[in-house]
Formats: C-alpha cells, sequence, structure tokens
C-alpha cells in the first residue's frame, strides 16, 4: 500500500489470530506510518472462527467503513 503511494484513506484493520497472530499489529504500524491514514474503528482479531461475543465488534466494524465511506462521498459530491 505504502508503494502505491495510498494516502488520505480511512482503514480498518482485522486480524487472524490464529494464522498469523502479530499481522495486525504491524499492519497498524504501516498505516500509522502513512500520509493521513485514518483508522475508522477498533482491530478485531479473529482467531479459529468468529465468536458470538465478537459479533458486536464485527458489526461496528461495518457501521464505522460505511460512515467513513458516506463522509468521503458527501466531501467529494458537496
Amino acid at each position: 500500500m505504502a508503494r502505491l503511494n495510498l494516502q488520505n484513506r480511512g482503514a480498518a484493520v482485522m486480524g487472524n489470530g490464529s494464522w498469523a497472530p502479530a499481522a495486525h499489529t504491524l499492519l497498524q504500524e504501516k498505516l500509522a506510518a502513512m500520509k493521513n491514514m485514518d483508522l475508522v474503528a477498533r482491530p478485531l482479531v479473529i482467531r479459529s472462527a468468529l465468536g458470538p461475543e465478537q459479533k458486536g465488534e464485527l458489526e461496528d466494524m461495518a457501521e464505522a467503513l460505511a460512515a467513513s465511506v458516506r463522509e468521503g462521498a458527501a466531501a467529494i459530491l458537496g
């Protein structure tokens, strides 16, 4: 993403805690180093399968991403 010079965007990080438990942390660090990249939701780490207690976190992430897209579209469309 950095090589593509992505900037001025919102992102969310979802990690696989079973296969790559440190990947979500590394991705957050990479995003933080990029210009004007904002995390629009708390990171979500799933281990093996989405647990029932994580359903709300996933819905919150989806809502935050949708709100970010709406805000971006409103800024473009005026």
